[in-house]
């Protein structure tokens, strides 16, 4: 079964919305995939570990508590397959 990224991106981001977010947390999308993906990869902090585990199961989402980055600035990168 595909899920699209951004049905999945939709929902927590209803679900965890940003007018809960501290002024400087970094909550949301920082590595975006465009379409679909076959599975979602969820943990708690992002590692090499977590990467290849997503790498391993084919998917383009992974869903952590902690951001991947964490500075003063909120960034978006595209991804690129």
């Amino acid at each position: 079964m595909k899920y699209q990224i951004s049905e999945i991106k939709n929902y927590m981001e209803g679900w965890a919305r940003k007018d809960f977010q501290l002024s400087w947390d970094n909550s949301g999308s920082q590595i975006e995939f465009k379409g679909d993906t076959e599975s979602v990869v969820l943990a708690l902090d992002i590692s090499d570990k977590v990467i290849d585990k997503a790498i391993k199961m084919n998917s383009k989402l992974i869903i952590t508590h902690h951001p991947m980055f964490f500075f003063w600035g909120k960034k978006n990168y595209p991804g690129n397959l």
